[in-house]
C-alpha cells in the first residue's frame, strides 16, 4: 500500500460505508425496513429458504436466474434463519467491491484521493440499487476485478500476467452464467476488443492461451453446479428456465415508458454507462490516441442493447458500477496527459452528480420506509378461510413474491408468482398451468388482478368463495 493510507484503513472505510449504504438502500434486507414490497429479492429469499427445507430449484420451482443467487440466499437464511444472514453476505460482498474500486482508482491517482473516489463509486450504486439483493449486486466484486485487470493490460507501467487475469475473466463469466449471463455482456465486449488487438498485433499464441484459460476457468466454476443439478434431476429445467425463457423474455416487445419523464428516468438509471461513453468521447477529442478507448466502447456498447431489450429495469445497470470508476480514472489520465482543467472539471461534475442523486435517492428510501404491502392483510384474511391441511393445495396466481415471504406459504407448483407475465411469453408455461388447474392437485386458487389465461378454467372447475380489495378473489374446487 502506497502513501498515507494503510491497508486496514481501506478495509475499515469500505466496510463502514458499505454497512451504512445497505442499511439505508437495501430495503429488502435491512433491519431499518419492514413490510415493504420485496419484488425479485423476496423471491430469491423465499427460494433460498425453501432450498434449506428440501425444495429443489428448477425441479420444484421455476425462476429465470442461475443457481448461485439462490445458493447465497440459502446460505444467508441458514446462518440466521431470516434475512439478516443475507444482509451479512451483502455487506461482505459490497466491502470487497469497495476495496477493489480503490485499487482500480489507485492506478491513476494518489491513495487518499483514490479512497475518497472509491466511496463516490460505491455511493453511485444508490441510483440503480432498487432495494438490494439483486442478481447484479452479487456480480460486483468479479466485475471490478476484471476491469481492473483490463486496465492493467493497457498500462505499460503495470505487470500484466495473462494467465492469472484470464482465470479472473473466466470466473467472472462463470459467475454470470450461474446468475444471469447478460451481467457479463460488458466484460465480453471489452474482451472481444482485447482479443482483436492481440490478433492484429500477431500475438496469436498468447490469444489462444488466454481464451483457453478463460474457458477452462468458466467450466471449472460451473461444472460442480451442473453435476449437482444433473444428480437431483433439475438440469434440463435449468437450461429451459435460465436460458430459453430469458431469450423469450428479451424477444417480447419492450414496455419502456417513452414519455419524457420515463426516458429521463431510464437515462438516470443507466448513469454509469452514459458517463463512460461521454468520457471516452472527450478522450478521443482532447486525449492521446490509445486502443484503450476501444475497450471501454466495447464494454458500454455491448451493455446498452440489454438495458433496452430487458425492459429498462434500473437494477440491470448495477453492472455499470465499474464504469463510474473507469470514468474517474480516465478523467484523471486526461489531466496527466494534457488538459488538467478538463480533468478537474470532469471529476467534479461526476462527484456533484452522484451527490445530488444520493440526496434524491435517500428521500426515495425514506418514502419507501413508510410504505407497506397494502394487499397482504387482505390476502392473509382470505387465506384464513382455507383449512390448514389444504393450504399445500392452494395456488396463488398473479401475486408478487411478497405473499410467500411474509405469510410463509408453501408452493403447490413450480410457477409461484407473476404467472400472467410468464404465460404471455411462453405457451409451454401457460399449458402447464392450465393442466395443473384442470387436475385435482389444486383445491384452492387465490387470484390477484386479472387472469385471462386461466379465467375459463376458474369458471369451469371452481366456485368463488370470497372477494377482497385489490381485485383479490378466492376460489374453491367444485
Amino acid at each position: 500500500m502506497n502513501g498515507n493510507v494503510k491497508k486496514p484503513m481501506v478495509w475499515m472505510g469500505s466496510g463502514m460505508l458499505s454497512l451504512l449504504f445497505l442499511l439505508f438502500f437495501s430495503y429488502t434486507t435491512s433491519c431499518l425496513f419492514h413490510g415493504q414490497s420485496l419484488a425479485d429479492s423476496g423471491l430469491f429469499m423465499t427460494i433460498g429458504r425453501w432450498w434449506t427445507e428440501g425444495v429443489v430449484p428448477y425441479r420444484d420451482i421455476f425462476d429465470t436466474k442461475g443457481p448461485l443467487v439462490y445458493l447465497l440466499n440459502a446460505i444467508g437464511w441458514w446462518l440466521t434463519g431470516d434475512r439478516t444472514g443475507i444482509f451479512i453476505l451483502q455487506w461482505i460482498n459490497l466491502t470487497v467491491t469497495g476495496v477493489l474500486a480503490y485499487h482500480l482508482l489507485l492506478t491513476q491517482m494518489p491513495p487518499r484521493k483514490a479512497l475518497a473516489l472509491a466511496a463516490v463509486t460505491l455511493l453511485a450504486l444508490c441510483i440503480p440499487f432498487e432495494g438490494g439483493n439483486s442478481v447484479e449486486e452479487w456480480m460486483l466484486p468479479m466485475l471490478f476485478a476484471s476491469f481492473y485487470g483490463l486496465l492493467r493490460l493497457t498500462d505499460k507501467h503495470y505487470d500484466y500476467r495473462p494467465k492469472m487475469w484470464a482465470v479472473v475473466y473466466g470466473v467472472t463469466i462463470g459467475v454470470a452464467l450461474l446468475t444471469r449471463i447478460t451481467d457479463a455482456l460488458g466484460l465480453c465486449g471489452a474482451l472481444l476488443v482485447a482479443y482483436a488487438y492481440r490478433l492484429c498485433h500477431g500475438q496469436r499464441r498468447m490469444l489462444v492461451t488466454e481464451i483457453s484459460v478463460t474457458l477452462l476457468s468458466t467450466v471449472a466454476l460451473c461444472l460442480p453446479f451442473l453435476v449437482m443439478m444433473a444428480l437431483n434431476g433439475s438440469l434440463a429445467n435449468y437450461f429451459y428456465d435460465a436460458f430459453h425463457f430469458n431469450f423469450l423474455y428479451v424477444a417480447y416487445p419492450s414496455t419502456l415508458d417513452m414519455s419524457l419523464f420515463g426516458i429521463a428516468s431510464w437515462l438516470k438509471g443507466f448513469f454509469g454507462c452514459w458517463l463512460l461513453l461521454l468520457v471516452v468521447m472527450v478522450m478521443m477529442i482532447v486525449g492521446q490516441p490509445c486502443w484503450r478507448y476501444g475497450l471501454w466502447l466495447g464494454a458500454t456498447l455491448m451493455s446498452l442493447p440489454w438495458f433496452v431489450m430487458g425492459q429498462g429495469y434500473h437494477h440491470y445497470a448495477i453492472i455499470c458500477a465499474p464504469y463510474v470508476a473507469l470514468a474517474l480514472v480516465e478523467c484523471c489520465r486526461i489531466g496527466r496527459e494534457s488538459h488538467e482543467c478538463v480533468s478537474k472539471m470532469g471529476q467534479r461534475l461526476i462527484v456533484a452528480t452522484v451527490m445530488i442523486c444520493l440526496v434524491f435517492e435517500l428521500h426515495s428510501s425514506w418514502k419507501i420506509s413508510r410504505e407497506r404491502c397494502r394487499e397482504l392483510p387482505t390476502m392473509a384474511d382470505l387465506i384464513q378461510r382455507v383449512p390448514n391441511d389444504e393450504r399445500r393445495q392452494m395456488l396463488i396466481y398473479g401475486s408478487s413474491p411478497d405473499v410467500y415471504y411474509y405469510l410463509r406459504i408453501h408452493p403447490v407448483c413450480p410457477y409461484v408468482c407473476y404467472q400472467e407475465m410468464a404465460c404471455e411469453r411462453d405457451a409451454h408455461i401457460a399449458h402447464q398451468l392450465q393442466q395443473l388447474l384442470s387436475s385435482s392437485e389444486v383445491r384452492w386458487v387465490l387470484v390477484e388482478y386479472d387472469a385471462p389465461h386461466i379465467e375459463h378454467l376458474l369458471n369451469a372447475h371452481y366456485h368463488l368463495v370470497a372477494r377482497g380489495a385489490y381485485m383479490l378473489r378466492l376460489y374453491k374446487r367444485l
